[in-house]
């Protein structure tokens, strides 16, 4: 090291000026140490290390047009919002193997951490889940809450702005317990309707065998038990003031 020059611990190199410094701590080198080595034992290094082998390419395939000039004003949350996939990063277009590693790109890549959700009872998942609909379907930023006419505008604001962090707060919890709620209710709903499907046996050739009948048919629903099989209530009804008279 020499004396009376910028030094870089991190890196281990001296510069000639201060602004030399100050782009080489803005480098992505740089700051894949800095985060690799206060990351903690959390996420597995071979995981981060591999988050990081594509981004090169993802900031190549960056669309330049969309620059924070193209729509300023505030947009309406009317966009059908796409739907979720946890590999999907929220800030760029790259797409990993697994959650696990998805969260150690967004880390390494864009500074995206989420807070301990324990005390809230919230699952990570949800958590990205629930900014993945507010990205991807209002184009706000989950920072400043700043809005764009684009994904791709309002993904170019928070990386450029560096605002892909937030802050967990009562509103934050509230919606990411409501998302965790209709995914529940969506589960349910799912297994209802595999309940009734299971209702129906297939052979191996494709015929399908019907569940038997239930020999007592509850009268609230309009049925009736008679010998010849279950008849509807209201077709006797109908035929007792036709023929009754």
């Amino acid at each position: 090291m020499q004396l009376g020059k910028p030094w870089c611990s991190t890196c281990c190199i001296h510069f000639n000026t201060f602004e030399e410094h100050r782009e080489h701590s803005k480098s992505d080198e740089h700051v894949f140490k800095i985060q690799t080595r206060y990351s903690g034992p959390s996420i597995p290094r071979y995981i981060m290390e591999r988050a990081m082998e594509n981004w090169d390419r993802v900031k190549e395939s960056w669309n330049e047009t969309s620059d924070e000039s193209s729509g300023d004003g505030p947009e309406l949350c009317e966009v059908e919002t796409p739907e979720f996939h946890e590999e999907l990063c929220l800030f760029c277009r790259h797409t990993s193997s697994t959650f696990d590693e998805n969260m150690a790109h967004m880390k390494t890549c864009h500074s995206f951490t989420i807070p301990t959700l324990k005390d809230y009872y919230i699952k990570p998942v949800t958590a990205v889940r629930c900014f993945h609909n507010i990205i991807f379907g209002c184009y706000e930023c989950i920072s400043c809450g700043k809005q764009r006419r684009t994904l791709e505008g309002i993904q170019h604001h928070m990386v450029a702005k560096n605002h892909c962090h937030f802050q967990m707060t009562y509103e934050i919890s509230r919606f990411c317990k409501e998302v965790e709620r209709f995914d529940a209710q969506e589960t349910r709903e799912s297994q209802e309707i595999q309940l009734l499907r299971s209702t129906q046996a297939s052979h191996n050739d494709g015929t399908i065998l019907q569940r038997p009948p239930l020999r007592h048919m509850p009268k609230f629903l309009g049925y009736e038990s008679t010998r010849d099989g279950h008849h509807k209530c209201e077709e006797k009804q109908r035929e007792c003031c036709v023929f009754g008279n």
